[in-house]
């Protein structure tokens, strides 16, 4: 009730990313349980918070669905994977608030089936046969009640299914447990990178966590081939994108991430030329990489 029962906070997202800004009413509440510099920013004493209203700018609108929808539920939903041979441009996830990184630093620090008399342990009745000079009341066309000498182990028998799903989102959220080599995964890569992103721009420890989660079940079901080389390196350019520059302290664990992925996997990387691209440009990354690669050849 705490929440459902507070103020609507407006949020207009998307502007930068999608060239159209978007507003949503989400319970004030919700987003400002996250993290200290949320609850200032909604509830505090800035102009936002008096206004009711915020603008993110750099945030896609769907990574703000899916902030909206770990505050209530608790997980976010991931999108639906794509042929590689009917590739497309990937999700617009933007830089999801790395442009306003200094801004936030200065914040931090202040869906069954019926049951039948067979379902109760109750044979359905025999016909009988009817007397003309005999009326059938109302009362006898109905069935018997179950045999009150109903035992324990019937009654555990018995079964009551669900006429809807008890989460409705539960199937989007999970991620997958076997890999479809057909499959372009990089939307998904970057769903997981961008939310980490956002969950570190705003100090939410918890979302920076649930997204790390899942992008290890992910790699860790990922066959790194050929193909599907060039997901891997656009999930690099994300972390290590020149917009990131002073975040190496906060991004770290999913830089981590990544660079402990290209380390494993060096052997098959170092012969596709987007990969020895990415080492041309040199910088944090190849820093990075160069320590876990050492690492483990020890």
């Amino acid at each position: 009730s705490r929440i459902l029962n507070s103020r609507l906070f407006k949020f207009i997202v998307g502007e930068t990313t999608s060239g159209t800004p978007i507003e949503f009413l989400v319970h004030e509440e919700a987003i400002a349980q996250f993290s200290k510099p949320l609850y200032n920013l909604i509830k505090g004493r800035l102009s936002e918070a008096q206004a009711g209203c915020t603008i993110w700018k750099d945030v896609s609108k769907q990574s703000f669905e899916r902030l909206a929808q770990v505050a209530y539920t608790g997980d976010y939903s991931i999108p639906n994977t794509r042929r590689r041979n009917r590739f497309t441009e990937p999700e617009k996830v933007g830089m999801d608030a790395l442009r306003r990184l200094q801004t936030s630093k200065n914040k931090k620090k202040g869906k069954g089936t019926r049951l039948s008399s067979a379902d109760w342990g109750v044979s359905e009745p025999e016909p009988q046969p009817e007397s003309s000079l005999r009326f059938r009341t109302k009362r006898e066309r109905y069935l018997e009640p179950p045999s009150p000498r109903l035992f324990a182990t019937d009654f555990s028998s018995l079964q009551y299914p669900l006429v809807a799903p008890r989460n409705i989102h539960h199937a989007t959220c999970e991620t997958a447990e076997h890999f479809e080599p057909d499959i372009n995964y990089s939307d998904v890569f970057l769903v997981h990178a961008s939310m980490y992103v956002l969950g570190d721009f705003w100090l939410i420890d918890s979302l920076k966590a649930l997204a790390l989660y899942k992008l290890h079940r992910t790699l860790c079901i990922f066959q790194l081939n050929n193909e599907n080389i060039e997901d891997i390196v656009y999930l690099a350019r994300y972390a290590y994108n020149e917009e990131t520059k002073g975040m190496e302290e906060g991004i770290g664990g999913l830089r981590s991430m990544i660079c402990q992925y290209l380390a494993q996997n060096a052997a098959v990387l170092s012969l596709h030329a987007g990969f020895t691209d990415l080492l041309k440009d040199g910088g944090q990354f190849v820093q990075d990489l160069f320590v876990f690669a050492v690492q483990r050849m020890q």
